[in-house]
């Protein structure tokens, strides 16, 4: 027994050395969403504000599609973490649940999460707890489940402490008992601008495009140098004024102008390198690398 309590402690203190929250109004879920019918679409999610219901305490759920981050609106959830490690979700509309469990991040290999938010209730047996690396070299705790996929395969997901599914942050429970032409995944996530965990490599954390108009949008432009350290010429197909926006990869808007000629430059030097998007008015959307 002596030589087992140790070791029994350790696991306990590393554990407990990388909880992390899952409520933070400095963090930011990038989601892919897709449909058979269209063309997949980044919801960008974020806390912000505090609602008191019930005697509880929540954090307000907003949501963009607008890559420029300049267009939030309200979701019709709340979410709110106790002290069990069990995350809570409340919805603001009528005819669904006033409060669903939405993570319980105190599982362990043996147990079951039952999923209720979906026409076909179902459970989920968890089969492994381990931890994940993220880029900035903090181990998170992830937990591994079975489920049955459409068709009757089995498969897997997990959770990651503090960042939620590999499904997305709030809409992943359906994705473990029903099928639709709906889908959606954990493209990035930041936290305090800073890319922590991603399925995807950085430079698509987001699909290119600010709004829905820009999904017809074809590319009506073209830029030279592409690496580009110092001045990027334009290759225009006209003499119009149109405004540009330059963008980086977390969808933020870094710079902005106007250029109204073929051959027209704009000034990269004093970007960090990296991947960027440049945005000119009616043209379209062109990723660079500034070097």
């Amino acid at each position: 027994m002596k030589k087992i309590l140790p070791l029994f402690i350790l696991f306990s203190l590393t554990f407990s050395a990388y909880a992390q929250s899952l409520i933070g109004e400095n963090k930011q879920w990038y989601e892919r969403e897709s449909f058979i019918t269209q063309a997949p679409i980044t919801d960008i999610l974020k806390l912000e504000g505090d609602t008191l219901v019930d005697n509880k305490l929540y954090k307000k759920i907003f949501r963009t599609r607008d890559t420029a981050n300049q267009v939030w609106t309200l979701n019709s959830r709340l979410i709110r973490e106790d002290s069990t490690k069990k995350v809570w979700l409340r919805y603001l509309v009528q005819n669904e649940p006033q409060e669903l469990l939405l993570y319980d991040f105190d599982l362990v290999v043996g147990d079951s999460f039952f999923i209720n938010d979906s026409f076909q209730p179902c459970k989920i047996p968890v089969t492994n707890v381990d931890s994940i690396l993220l880029t900035n070299g903090e181990m998170r705790k992830r937990i591994t489940f079975s489920y049955q996929r459409f068709g009757g395969d089995l498969d897997e997901t997990y959770w990651i402490e503090g960042i939620g599914s590999h499904f997305g942050l709030l809409r992943h429970l359906g994705a473990y008992c029903q099928a639709s032409d709906y889908a959606r995944s954990l493209r990035c996530y930041f936290e305090d601008g800073e890319r922590l965990f991603g399925q995807v490599p950085e430079a698509n954390c987001f699909y290119l495009f600010t709004n829905t108009e820009d999904l017809e949008e074809k590319i009506k432009f073209s830029v030279y140098p592409n690496p580009v350290s110092e001045q990027l010429t334009l290759t225009l197909p006209d003499n119009q004024n149109r405004s540009w926006e330059l963008f980086n990869y977390q969808g933020q808007r870094v710079r902005n102008g106007e250029v109204n000629n073929n051959g027209d430059q704009i000034s990269v030097k004093s970007l960090s390198s990296g991947i960027y998007f440049l945005k000119i008015e009616n043209l379209g959307i062109q990723k660079l690398m500034v070097q």
